[in-house]
């Protein structure tokens, strides 16, 4: 799935969406719920916690 398929279907900005996949910044609680959502995977299949 291409990132503006990601973002219609989600109702994120494909900004956000590109800024998560380059790792620049973390997904909030409820960004990563509806793109885990959108994929059909848990929230823990997609981000793992990584202590700085």
């Amino acid at each position: 799935m291409k990132q503006r398929e990601l973002a219609e279907k989600t109702g994120v900005n494909e900004h956000t969406l590109s800024a998560l996949v380059s790792e620049r910044r973390p997904p909030s609680m409820e960004v990563a719920y509806k793109i885990a959502h959108a994929l059909d995977l848990n929230v823990m299949e997609i981000w793992i916690y990584k202590p700085e």
